[in-house]
């Protein structure tokens, strides 16, 4: 009963079936019903068991096929269940996998189209026109993500490079600023974060973001010569000197 959607209804946007009942338990309606037949009507029972277990178990087989492969797989989700938002985001998940990013587009708009609060579906449109190099809608797409779902650090952090792109630093700087909340040991969150800062001419917090930068991964390079970079423009011998050292052993 709890899993048999009765008490909640999940409905069929996700393509959930709506009576689903473990198969166990059809197991034993099916094996009560069969032992009651057989025990009836003895030799016509046992016969139609028999013919009823036969085409259970083709069908069985011809159902198995449909784990034959993924792409096997997802299309005969799509087609057995035209409407389900997730059917169409699987086969999108798919296409993007195998490189194919135009049909993978067309099944994410097609799973918002169904759901349009489909948080995976926003959030992997917004990847796709970030390759695209459509800034402003992958900008578009990734506010619609947390917007729905406030807790998911790459999101906010796609959208502050989203914003950083258009020239928005600003708030590119508070997405950034969002992530970090969330995941404040991501050395690639706190590097942006820098470069931001210091293109809105904030100078301590940049140094900070750098120092913070390069005490996550102290053996990127990249990491300390933007430190020593940024040093030399403030005047900041001593932090320009520890970069300076650090950078000698790496090279």
């Amino acid at each position: 009963m709890p899993t048999a959607n009765i008490f909640v209804i999940i409905g069929t946007i996700m393509g959930e079936r709506l009576t689903y009942a473990p198969s166990i338990m059809a197991a034993i309606i099916w094996g009560i019903a069969g032992g009651n037949l057989v025990r009836r009507w003895s030799g016509w029972g046992a016969g139609l068991s028999v013919c009823f277990l036969a085409a259970w178990c083709l069908l069985s087989i011809d159902r198995s096929g449909t784990w034959g492969s993924r792409e096997i797989y997802h299309r005969t989700q799509v087609q057995t269940a035209p409407h389900s938002a997730r059917a169409r985001f699987g086969m999108g998940v798919y296409h993007l996998e195998t490189g194919a990013t135009d049909s993978a587009m067309v099944y994410f708009n097609n799973a918002l189209e169904i759901y349009p609060a489909y948080v995976e579906a926003h959030y992997n449109r917004g990847n796709l026109l970030s390759l695209e190099g459509n800034w402003s809608a992958a900008g578009d797409a990734y506010e619609r993500v947390v917007w729905l779902n406030k807790g998911l650090h790459q999101a906010w952090f796609n959208l502050g490079l989203a914003r950083h792109k258009l020239g928005n630093i600003s708030a590119a700087v508070e997405a950034y600023g969002k992530a970090l909340e969330l995941r404040n040991g991501d050395v690639e969150i706190w590097f942006n974060l820098a470069l931001a800062q210091r293109q809105l001419g904030e100078g301590g917090r940049v140094l900070e973001s750098l120092l913070k930068v390069c005490q996550l991964k102290p053996n990127w390079l990249q990491g300390w010569q933007t430190l020593a970079t940024v040093a030399v423009e403030q005047g900041r011998s001593a932090i320009l000197k520890r970069a300076k050292d650090q950078m000698a052993i790496l090279e």
